[in-house]
């Protein structure tokens, strides 16, 4: 499959086909998991129309929006985030527009501006709200938004720089991180990015320009020469081909396949569409979707254009990425169709390495395998099994037992099998059903034997995969 075939629209029965795990398998890629009723209208609406819904939810959102936007920023009273974590984890159970929100978690994974530095809740909701507002948007104007945004210069301890005295680390992250990639800018350019950065104050949580600490010199940064300021520079770096690349490439690891290099290769395959869970994938591969990018800065446009793809729907990007603590634990709420306390929660997922407001270091948070060692796993474990319990943090809100009810799914049989459809997509181990079989048999199925197999079904590898 040549990199164009592979980005052409999936034509489901020419393509492959369409149903419960190519529905199941773009609802928790385009959101956190998969409930019921969103997945039999997948499976009956075809990718086409989904995708669509997903892009463009049909409910009027401002209601909703405004409610949320409100909830945050009335629990931003101090420098704490613990409250502000809880309503964005209640925002993305809840929310009509799961997409939007699972693409606000990818900004703020890119972008990782920390309350380690910032200590102001409030300045972080506000941050964050940035980041939904563009998250679809224009990568540009996004761009800009991060670069007059206070909280990033907080972050990086860099709330004020001189003429005499540029602040590198903003500058560094505008070209390492939001821009070209570290391989494709030098010192010069980095001290170019300073000067075109210089006059930039925080004074009481606000960015204030100074003309007189601008320094107002010519630049030469990446190629192009000018007395550049901050909004050249940002328009400098988001127009670059290699910001193209390297968004696209992070979109990808987001949307389709971890980014897995294993130590010791040297020479990729010869088919980098069949190499995807190997290494990442080629410039030659991502070419269409980079030059598209390049031409018309278009996010929504570069998402649409993975979703609908042959490639997407292919076994190189099925179950392909492991879910990060966020996805696993909102995932389980929305499959089960119901909200949970979200304080502990947050906490809960702090302590498997993602805490909202919190990345960790400039370079977000963990990705791929490094969520999953022996200790983690287990963390992850005892996680959904302390959120589907009849009693503890989650006030045995999630019963899958209701749930089954709720469908008129009543056979015990049925239950295992709807279940597995559920959570699995249809994938039910046979060491599972052996064993579920056997209780079957017995008649011993109970509402809190159903309990006991979600359990079972969320500790099983398939389960930790997106």
């Amino acid at each position: 499959m040549t990199p164009q075939a592979a980005w052409a629209p999936f034509e489901p029965g020419t393509d492959g086909p369409w149903g419960l795990p190519q529905a199941a398998h773009l609802l928790r890629r385009a959101g956190f998991a998969v409930d019921w009723t969103s997945l039999r209208q997948a499976i009956d609406d075809g990718p086409e129309k989904t995708i669509e819904r997903l892009l463009h939810p049909p409910a009027d959102l401002s209601e909703f929006e405004v409610s949320f936007d409100g909830y945050d920023l009335a629990a931003a009273t101090d420098g704490s985030t613990e409250s502000v974590r809880a309503w964005w984890l209640r925002r993305m159970i809840e929310t009509p527009h799961p997409l939007l929100e699972k693409m606000t978690l990818f900004w703020h994974h890119h972008f990782a501006i920390s309350n380690d530095g910032v200590n102001n809740a409030r300045l972080m909701v506000r941050s964050i709200h940035r980041l939904r507002n563009g998250a679809l948007g224009s990568y540009a104007r996004l761009l800009g938004d991060v670069i007059d945004d206070p909280a990033l210069y907080l972050s990086l301890r860099a709330d004020r720089s001189r003429r005499s005295e540029p602040a590198t680390s903003v500058a560094r992250q505008l070209l390492e991180r939001f821009g070209v990639g570290p391989s494709n800018y030098d010192q010069r350019d980095l001290k170019a990015a300073a000067r075109a950065l210089t006059g930039r104050f925080v004074l009481r949580n606000e960015l204030r320009v100074f003309a007189h600490e601008f320094d107002d010199g010519q630049k030469n940064l990446l190629g192009q020469q000018g007395e550049w300021n901050a909004e050249d520079a940002v328009r400098i770096v988001a127009g670059h081909p290699a910001t193209a690349e390297n968004i696209v490439r992070k979109l990808y690891a987001w949307l389709v396949a971890d980014d897995v290099k294993h130590e010791g290769e040297t020479n990729p395959p010869a088919n980098p569409v069949d190499a995807t869970d190997q290494q990442s994938p080629s410039s030659e591969f991502l070419e269409p979707l980079i030059a598209r990018f390049h031409e018309d800065d278009d996010l929504e446009r570069i998402v649409e254009a993975i979703l609908r793809s042959r490639h997407f729907f292919s076994s190189a990007a099925y179950r392909r990425r492991i879910k990060s603590p966020v996805e696993l634990a909102v995932g389980l709420a929305r499959a089960l169709e119901r909200s949970v306390p979200t304080m502990r929660l947050g906490q809960q997922l702090a302590d498997l390495g993602q805490d909202l407001y919190r990345p960790p270091t400039s370079a977000g948070f963990p990705v791929g395998p490094d969520w999953i060692d022996q200790a983690t796993l287990i963390g992850r474990w005892d996680l959904t099994a302390e959120m589907l319990a009849e009693s503890g943090s989650s006030d045995g809100r999630l019963n899958p037992a209701t749930l089954a009810e709720k469908y008129q799914v009543d056979q015990p049989e049925h239950v295992v099998r709807w279940l597995a459809d559920l959570m699995l997509d249809g994938d039910l181990p046979d060491p599972v059903w052996q064993r579920w079989k056997l209780r079957l048999t017995s008649n011993d199925f109970t509402p809190a034997s159903i309990r006991q197999l979600a359990i079972e079904l969320t500790q099983t590898p398939e389960y930790q995969l997106a």
